[in-house]
């Protein structure tokens, strides 16, 4: 693809955002074809330019498929990952309260398999999006268990957690959170260090 791109002197970026319809229409295709692995590597190659471009719509319609497909084939790894990103696309677009119905779902997906990174990952997001609410006991409840579970994985997504936990403190400031955190983390059994 580089020495296409080259030749054609046309940068990767602009040669997909021109066929992002036909791209996001192929992979309604493969779904119709009932062609269920190559819809989830479809979706797993194009969901994250997507949303990193915030094309959210097309996004949601691709990770719908995604999702579709997942089930269809019992793959229950790829139905939490997409049930988490199904969240985060509801939460960019505002709608955090279906967006905890999606991490919920995820959640129970990633305990009943043993995904801990999903796992962590949804726990984490679902305190994003409780704290968002204002119940940031609720948020904290959450956030908590996922940094140590991210943490026990060694993922680097531990630091996106550490850093939504810093804005939770900001938000309430010292005195506040330091109470909410001794009473989540008693209520947790998590040792504070």
């Amino acid at each position: 693809m580089a020495d296409l791109r080259e030749m054609l002197g046309i940068p990767l970026i602009e040669l997909v955002e021109e066929y992002v319809d036909e791209i996001v229409e192929g992979t309604r295709h493969l779904e119709v074809g009932e062609a269920w692995e190559e819809v989830i590597q479809a979706v797993w190659n194009i969901e994250g330019y997507l949303a990193r471009r915030g094309l959210w719509v097309e996004e949601e319609v691709v990770l719908e498929a995604g999702l579709r497909a997942a089930r269809a084939i019992g793959n229950r790894e790829k139905e939490g990952v997409w049930l988490c990103e199904l969240g985060s696309n509801l939460v960019r677009r505002g709608d955090v309260l279906v967006s905890i119905e999606y991490y919920e779902q995820a959640l129970a997906i990633s305990r009943e398999i043993g995904d801990r990174s999903v796992e962590g990952h949804a726990l984490g997001s679902l305190g994003n999006a409780y704290a968002s609410l204002g119940d940031y006991e609720a948020g904290l409840k959450h956030l908590l268990p996922g940094l140590v579970i991210l943490q026990s994985i060694e993922s680097p997504d531990a630091q996106v957690v550490k850093n939504n936990i810093a804005i939770l403190r900001k938000k309430l400031g010292e005195r506040k959170f330091k109470a909410l955190l001794g009473k989540v983390s008693k209520e947790l059994g998590l040792e504070l260090k």
